[in-house]
């Protein structure tokens, strides 16, 4: 379905900017100079002893939800190998987790033939899914 928008059309103002509004001249006579306070000996040199420690970045979201062309809700798992589909957001996350305990069960009944990739990912789904 195309959509076409009018054009816009811009004017130019016919109001010319305003002067700028300069701040009034100061007498350096009204600041107050406030007393610094004296070195503290106990205190003794400032010294770094260690780096801070690097903040961790935030790990990816495990499931992510767009909406589609069509306006479905398409839930993903960070692999985007497995995904759910519904009129909702909460629909496809629920169809994401039907598809993944089908993944699961699939791969366990050809454990003995699985390549190590996919041995890693049954590791990482009965990890997440530990009762199943």
């Amino acid at each position: 379905m195309a959509m076409t928008a009018d054009a816009i059309r811009i004017t130019e103002s016919s109001q010319p900017p305003p002067e700028p509004q300069l701040l009034p001249d100061h007498d350096p006579a009204e600041y107050v100079a406030l007393p610094v306070p004296p070195a503290r000996p106990e205190a003794g040199p400032l010294t770094v002893e260690q780096r801070p420690a690097r903040l961790a970045a935030p790990a990816p979201a495990p499931i992510s939800v767009i909406v589609d062309a069509n306006g479905q809700f398409v839930a993903e798992d960070r692999l985007g190998a497995v995904y759910g589909v519904g009129p909702t957001p909460q629909a496809a996350v629920s169809d994401l987790y039907a598809a993944l305990d089908r993944r699961l069960a699939l791969l366990r009944a050809h454990r003995a033939e699985l390549h190590p990739g996919l041995l890693r990912e049954l590791g990482a789904l009965e990890r997440l899914f530990p009762d199943r």
